[in-house]
């Protein structure tokens, strides 16, 4: 079969590589125009960007607000398949209906729960023991198609956004594969999601990274985990804003006391840990904005915080 890819973010890396190295012909890679970044805000492609012209193979921009380029330029593609994953774009109707099969998207959650743009976060935050990937057809109201596949992938206590995505990515590389051949061999069954059980995982913003220490030690950890890649995990100290990179709960602090957001150890050994709501969260790794991320106990040799203090 002829197919699209479209793509924006790293989850989809893994299934652009199946659909390379498969039977099938990727025509051509649809991503979104490059953004500013960075502090100096230099426009930067997408990683399937980046993937997409490092593989020598079609790119076209896709932007919302003028469609109709893109359109035409896949029209040309008479494509048997579209294949989404991880794209951030509501495909118009218009573009639904241009594939001579249909448009399929990998979507990062066990649908009908987590649909929207972040399942993998929403997960984390939430403290589930599994998530998954469904393998679904497009239709116009966001990741409600009838799902064609499924397959379960176990969250470790340990794992961050970046550990999961990559068992996300992987488990959504094999089911592609099949759901593929189920496709071309005419054999697929799709099943209506359960309206009943949908859930919507928002879009993150900045200010969900802002740590607050009259939460548990347990729930701020999913929060460092989940919020690794954007917007981080932060709080203020001396007016400065801090990212926790790496923390652990401590469920021995019988001897902790103090207002949540308090000091109880700052020590170059040991790192710092922090009274919570319940426990204490335990800061292994820390970075000052704009900086590399340091073990805790070398970065209090340049940036001293003390046993007693009351963090923001």
């Amino acid at each position: 079969m002829k197919i699209v890819f479209f793509g924006t973010g790293s989850f989809g890396i893994l299934s652009l590589e199946v659909l390379l190295h498969s039977s099938h012909s990727l025509v051509g890679v649809v991503t979104t125009p490059d953004k500013p970044k960075g502090r100096h805000l230099h426009l930067e492609p997408s990683p399937v960007k980046e993937w997409a012209v490092r593989n020598r193979l079609p790119v076209f921009d896709f932007s919302k607000e003028a469609p109709e380029r893109c359109l035409a330029q896949l029209r040309d593609k008479d494509a048997d398949l579209f294949v989404v994953a991880s794209f951030g774009v509501i495909l118009p109707e218009e573009a639904l209906l241009l594939p001579r099969r249909m448009t399929i998207n990998l979507h990062p959650s066990l649908l009908p729960r987590y649909r929207g743009p972040s399942p993998i976060c929403w997960a984390l935050l939430h403290g589930d023991s599994e998530t998954g990937v469904s393998l679904m057809k497009v239709i116009g109201k966001v990741d409600a198609g009838d799902v064609l596949l499924q397959e379960t992938v176990s969250i470790d206590p340990q794992d961050d956004i970046f550990t999961l995505e990559d068992k996300l990515s992987a488990a959504g590389g094999r089911l592609l594969l099949l759901g593929l051949r189920m496709i071309e061999e005419g054999r697929i069954s799709l099943t209506p999601q359960d309206e009943a059980k949908a859930g919507y995982s928002r879009k993150l913003t900045k200010e969900d990274g802002r740590i607050l220490w009259d939460r548990p030690a347990e729930e701020l950890h999913r929060r460092v985990r989940a919020l690794k890649r954007w917007p981080g995990c932060y709080f203020f100290c001396g007016g400065a804003r801090l990212i926790v990179t790496q923390a652990q709960v401590s469920e021995s602090g019988e001897g902790a006391s103090g207002a949540p957001g308090t000091v109880v150890f700052a020590s170059f050994k040991e790192g710092m840990g922090v009274m919570t709501a319940k426990d204490v969260l335990v800061i292994r790794q820390i970075q000052r904005e704009g900086k590399k991320s340091l073990p805790a106990g070398e970065f209090l040799k340049g940036f001293p915080i003390r046993a007693g203090s009351v963090l923001q």
